[in-house]
């Protein structure tokens, strides 16, 4: 288990305005994922669509940070990538993280890596803010787990699909290749 404890924003008893890169209160916070090991946080902090749904902070030598490009950022900072959505569920993983907003849309940005990312035919080696998941988009997504270099998604139908690597198994399928979204057979409804 990860010791890195990063605190999501605090706010000064003398002071009208939070004292971290102008995060809303603690309070409005809604979730939290940091990725053990791995350096960087992620965090939903408001529901409001008037204001970023998400912050990251940390290692970004990948993109997994959403900010647009591969520099690091000591302090919590609005994420790019999602405009007019509300975020309800994100999870980071080894340099990724992902998102589901609230109409069910999966958005994932960092390294591409053993096709952690579920974007399939991409050119490029990393995705520096968050973008959709073409094969999914027609879905709609609950819940998201990143691993390490895998990720997990959940669908309001109770399916869950499996893309990255499958060392260990870990995609719950026969078979190595892992790089766009798939059914977990084994756990469908019957």
């Amino acid at each position: 288990m990860s010791t890195n404890h990063s605190p999501i924003a605090t706010r000064s008893p003398n002071r009208s305005r939070t004292s971290t890169s102008g995060i809303p209160k603690p309070s409005s916070r809604k979730s939290f994922s940091n990725s053990p090991l791995r350096d960087h946080n992620v965090a939903i902090v408001s529901s409001s669509k008037k204001e970023p749904t998400t912050f990251c902070w940390g290692k970004n030598r990948d993109g997994e940070l959403s900010m647009g490009c591969v520099k690091d950022f000591k302090v919590p900072k609005a994420t790019k990538g999602i405009r007019g959505a509300v975020v309800q569920n994100i999870s980071s993983g080894r340099e990724h993280s992902a998102v589901v907003t609230n109409d069910g849309k999966i958005y994932v940005c960092g390294s591409y890596l053993h096709g952690k990312l579920g974007i399939e035919d991409l050119r490029a080696v990393n995705v520096l803010q968050f973008h959709p998941i073409p094969t999914l988009e027609t879905k709609i997504i609950r819940q998201v787990a990143c691993g390490d270099y895998h990720t997990l998604a959940l669908l309001e139908d109770g399916h869950v699909y499996a893309w990255g690597g499958s060392l260990f198994k870990k995609l719950g399928k026969r078979g190595d290749s892992g790089l766009g979204p798939s059914l977990v057979l084994a756990l469908s409804k019957k």
